[in-house]
This record gives C-alpha cells, sequence and structure tokens, in this order.
C-alpha cells in the first residue's frame, strides 16, 4: 500500500504537535497564575461577618444587593442569609414583595475565642451601628 500522504505534503501540520501542547500549556499556566492570584486575597472578615456587616447597614436590601455589595454569588448570598437566620442572628421579614432583615444584638456570638460578647458589640465597631432598628429622632 504506499502512504496515505502526497509526497509533496508533509504528514503533519506546519505548527508541530509538540509546539501546539507547549503554547496551549503556556496560556493555561498564565490562567492559572491569574486564578492563583485572585484565590489567595483574602479578607479579615469571612463572607459570613460581611453581609451581616452589610445587611445591618442596608437593612432593606434585596440579595441582589446583598451579592454585589459582598461580591458573591446570588446563591451563595441566599445560603448565607438563610444561615444567619437559622442562628438567630438575623430575622427576616416580609416588606411589601421584598424583606426587610433585622438584626439581633443580644444574640451571643458562637465563638470560643471571642468570649461572652454579643453581635450588637461587633456590629457597633465593624457597621458603625450597634444592630437596633434605627429610632425616629425626637
Amino acid at each position: 500500500m504506499g502512504c496515505p500522504f502526497p509526497a509533496s505534503a508533509p504528514p503533519w501540520p506546519r505548527e508541530t504537535n509538540v509546539a501546539r501542547v507547549l503554547r496551549y500549556v503556556n496560556h493555561f499556566m498564565s490562567s492559572v497564575a491569574v486564578v492563583w492570584a485572585e484565590v489567595t486575597t483574602w479578607s479579615l472578615l469571612s463572607n459570613h461577618g460581611r453581609v451581616l456587616v452589610f445587611l445591618a447597614r442596608n437593612p432593606k436590601s434585596r440579595l441582589r444587593d446583598v451579592a454585589a455589595g459582598v461580591d458573591i454569588t446570588e446563591r451563595t448570598a441566599h445560603r448565607i442569609v438563610s444561615e444567619l437566620c437559622e442562628e438567630g442572628y438575623v430575622v427576616r421579614k416580609r416588606n411589601g414583595r421584598g424583606n426587610a432583615y433585622e438584626m439581633q444584638p443580644e444574640v451571643p456570638i458562637h465563638d470560643p475565642l471571642l468570649g461572652d460578647h454579643w453581635i450588637g458589640e461587633i456590629l457597633a465597631v465593624v457597621a458603625g451601628t450597634d444592630g437596633f432598628p434605627q429610632r425616629a429622632a425626637s
């Protein structure tokens, strides 16, 4: 049987398979470096803490606003808000078609390192509010 390729055309393209693979590997590694740089950045507060602070400052926010403000997905924002509600840190109340969130500042922080402190103490320092609903000025 003879060679399936014409004698004038080589059986490989101009760019060799090795060169193509090396180009793909180089592109992949540069992408991984960018993603790794984003992953290795960190924040002092966890996403739960950031959502709690955001809701203390903006109690009538939609989950979309929470997600955008904390830089997480809406699904993650929903999960975190639900967990904060289940733990008693936040109470979700219907407000027309949306929700309003009320902080529970007297709830103790469930952290052995922080000891006998309450959510309101943390919010007073970090969020600029004690977590109690705003009172009308007299």
